[in-house]
């Protein structure tokens, strides 16, 4: 399981809206994952998962298992237009 923890704190930082921007390059991006086996370092493929998925919508913590389809590498390009959920 993967996780992940952030905190804005724009008093910190010094950026104006420092939330907004965060929120925003999380409704446009995708996090590409690269499988490989560990031991031969054979790589199967990779998946693309929404980053808009990370953000909490005002709750303290969120915890979703995922499932997403593992596309060959001679696929990638025409199988993230398809989608994978």
């Amino acid at each position: 399981m993967v996780t992940v923890n952030y905190k804005v704190d724009p008093d910190k930082s010094k950026i104006e809206e420092e939330h907004y921007k965060l929120a925003k390059y999380l409704k446009e991006r995708y996090l590409t994952i690269d499988i490989f086996d560990g031991d031969s370092k054979f790589f199967y493929g990779s998946c693309k998962v929404p980053l808009f998925e990370l953000c909490r919508q005002g709750r303290g913590s969120i915890s979703k298992p995922k499932e997403c389809e593992i596309f060959k590498p001679d696929d990638l390009g025409n199988g993230y237009e398809n989608g994978f959920l």
